[in-house]
């Protein structure tokens, strides 16, 4: 199994447990300070030689997990946020570049395949359509008609003989020698990951990568059946992502450095963003040259309770690192004039800002932001802390739609009790 290694992301770290690769550094995942801290600036999961090194989002502390399967199921959890995001997104460029259009991520995607066939169908058997005159398979009435000469019997046209075929099992040893060789190596990298546990028993394989590679290859061009077909070109691709990392810096990873767009995604499903509010706010225009040229205003997430409307953006900050941290004048000014701009269309106007946060109550009110002296004009912008594992739950269905609504419920009660525009 993997040594593990916690860090949260953009939080630097005196880092005495391992030394940390070269690579890494190279590659834009991490940076060191010249007092020896070190941080990393990306957000997943990145595996080197024997070491898993998992970085959790902003907001999360990690001193409240107190034993390692406690990390390990915040880590399982964050797999699937990354998972979820990069399935259901269209990514752009750079994003598809650290979530999956890229050979370092993957192992991750051909592991989760091998252990999901496996739960269902177990080690592969090899099975082979044999072909007979007149046996107990199916007939094959197109090799019949192309293959066999009919006979005239009272005007009528029979085939004495017919072809049948039927799947017969086949003991192919050395395959299903290979299949739990490569389901015992990934199991002891990431089979905890997974929630994944493999027995079978076998001190060792009496082949080299070449030789699986071109055992692999010889059944799979034996093969019509679907599964077989597609399970062996994944053992394949196993071996070859493990053949690689030997000639290569043996690094694979499930990271991004965009973790604010996935923060933007989580908050609007827990808040239950609403699409149709979108297109009721007022756009800014340009009028150049006698021509009207249209912009837009885009808020995160718009929710709307009776005649009142709450604009939400979610933000990605380390709120903990002091006030430098928080949302700058642009940030803010934005939020006071999407407000501004909805005044009219609804009777109450609620400005909020969602950050990632650790906290026992799921959300809890940090302050707010305004304009000095110009409070009652322009409002305020409330700024909650949501509690950064529980949101990432909602995300990813570990907690029910009802559960959802009950913290949503509580949340709006909070902001009507705090002051509105």
């Amino acid at each position: 199994m993997n040594n593990l290694h916690f860090f949260v992301d953009y939080e630097w770290k005196q880092n005495d447990s391992i030394e940390i690769p070269l690579v890494f550094y190279e590659r834009g995942l991490c940076e060191k300070a010249r007092s020896g801290l070190i941080r990393f600036k990306v957000t997943g999961i990145i595996e080197y030689y024997d070491d898993l090194f998992i970085v959790l989002p902003k907001g999360t502390d990690l001193s409240i997990y107190h034993s390692e399967s406690e990390k390990k199921k915040v880590a399982r959890l964050l797999y699937k946020v990354l998972s979820k995001y990069s399935k259901v997104n269209s990514l752009d460029q750079d994003e598809r570049y650290w979530l999956g259009d890229n050979e370092s991520t993957e192992v991750f995607e051909i592991v989760q395949w091998l252990f999901e066939d496996y739960r269902q169908n177990g080690l592969i058997h090899t099975q082979r359509r044999s072909e007979q005159i007149n046996g107990k398979g199916r007939i094959d009435w197109s090799k019949t008609l192309s293959k066999q000469t009919p006979v005239f019997i009272k005007k009528k046209l029979f085939y004495l003989d017919l072809i049948t075929s039927k799947n017969d099992l086949v003991s192919d040893p050395d395959v299903t020698l290979i299949h739990a060789f490569v389901l015992k190596e990934a199991t002891k990298r990431f089979g905890w990951l997974y929630n994944f546990d493999f027995e079978f028993s076998f001190d060792s394989i009496p082949y080299n990568l070449k030789q699986m590679q071109y055992k692999l290859q010889k059944a799979l061009s034996n093969t019509y059946v679907d599964r077989e077909m597609v399970l062996l070109k994944k053992l394949l691709s196993y071996l070859k992502q493990v053949s690689n990392e030997k000639k290569s810096d043996n690094l694979s990873f499930l990271v991004t450095p965009f973790f604010n767009n996935i923060w933007e995604k989580i908050c609007a499903n827990f808040v239950g963003d609403v699409p149709a509010l979108h297109a009721m706010i007022p756009n800014p225009y340009w009028v150049f040259e006698k021509q009207l040229y249209r912009t837009a205003q885009i808020p995160d997430i718009l929710f709307q309770i009776d005649h009142s409307i709450i604009i939400f953006d979610a933000k990605y900050y380390r709120i903990k690192a002091g006030l430098d941290k928080l949302p700058g004048w642009g940030d803010i000014v934005k939020q006071l004039f999407y407000a501004l701009s909805m005044k009219k269309g609804f009777n109450e106007v609620f400005n909020v800002f969602l950050f990632p946060d650790t906290r026992a109550n799921v959300f809890e009110f940090l302050g707010y932001a305004s304009v000095e002296n110009r409070e009652d004009e322009f409002g305020e912008v409330l700024a909650f802390g949501i509690d950064i594992e529980t949101a990432m739950k909602f995300y990813v269905n570990e907690l029910s739609v009802e559960k959802r609504i009950e913290f949503l419920k509580k949340l709006i009660k909070e902001l009507q009790s705090r002051k509105q525009i």
